[in-house]
């Protein structure tokens, strides 16, 4: 059974450009809106440029709002090209399957013929889309000034791991109580992350579901590095703990 990876299904470049319509529209619309302006239609299509801006941390969609996120702003108003350069890159590396691949090849030849099969083989991308996933990593490495002469350039600075998904709805949950456990973030108020770990088996893979503000993800764990992922998960859902007993 291939393990179940989440990665963009656009281009970097076309996760830019929703950001840049979401922006032109005052940094926060409906799907609608934003589908108008790229002269668009809301179709799957549509939506799957909708998960790479979300996915490589340029917008964020929550109840079919988009906006504008800090490193998209960062981006934005970039004093000069070197920091826009290494915002790009960034953005580029968010997805963890990206960070994973430039770990893995970093100061190396990136072996581009190979690379649809060793992301289906040892990446856990499915057979359908590894041709496609390698070329949006390969253009978007091009793109960002990751890859010269073949080889991925290895001195860029990598963000932790995150799991991202495409509504963060806020999810209520009752703590046990009786109550709901709200805190305060940047004064928007949300619910305390409600995880699910259940012990749930397919085939040789431990599923692991973790939902909340900003998380509703799947994890299959196969091996050790899984567990890295899920760490990071769980680090993300500590801070946020923290943020709202301050």
């Amino acid at each position: 059974m291939p393990r179940l990876i989440d990665h963009p299904r656009a281009s970097f470049k076309n996760g830019q450009e929703v950001a840049s319509a979401v922006d032109y529209l005052g940094g926060s619309c409906n799907l609608t809106s934003c589908a108008e302006r790229m002269g668009k239609k809301v179709s799957g299509a549509f939506k799957a440029l909708i998960s790479a801006g979300v996915k490589h941390g340029f917008v964020t969609l929550k109840s079919d709002i988009l906006s504008t996120t800090d490193l998209y702003r960062t981006l934005k108003l970039a004093y000069n090209e070197d920091e826009k350069i290494e915002t790009l890159r960034k953005a580029f590396l968010y997805p963890p399957l990206y960070q994973k691949i430039y770990d893995r090849f970093k100061g190396k030849d990136l072996p581009i013929g190979m690379l649809p099969k060793l992301l289906v083989r040892e990446f856990g991308v499915e057979d359908v889309y590894g041709s496609r996933v390698s070329g949006y990593f390969t253009e978007g490495a091009k793109n960002v000034r990751m890859l010269e002469n073949g080889k991925l350039i290895d001195n860029i600075k990598t963000i932790p791991l995150e799991i991202k998904e495409e509504n963060s709805d806020e999810v209520n949950q009752n703590n046990g109580n009786g109550k709901n456990n709200k805190y305060q973030r940047n004064n928007e108020k949300l619910e305390a992350p409600f995880v699910d770990l259940p012990l749930n088996i397919e085939g040789d893979s431990f599923i692991i579901t973790i939902s909340g503000p900003g998380m509703n993800s799947k994890i299959a764990i196969n091996e050790n590095d899984d567990l890295l992922i899920l760490e990071a998960m769980l680090n993300k859902i500590k801070k946020k703990l923290k943020e709202g007993n301050k």
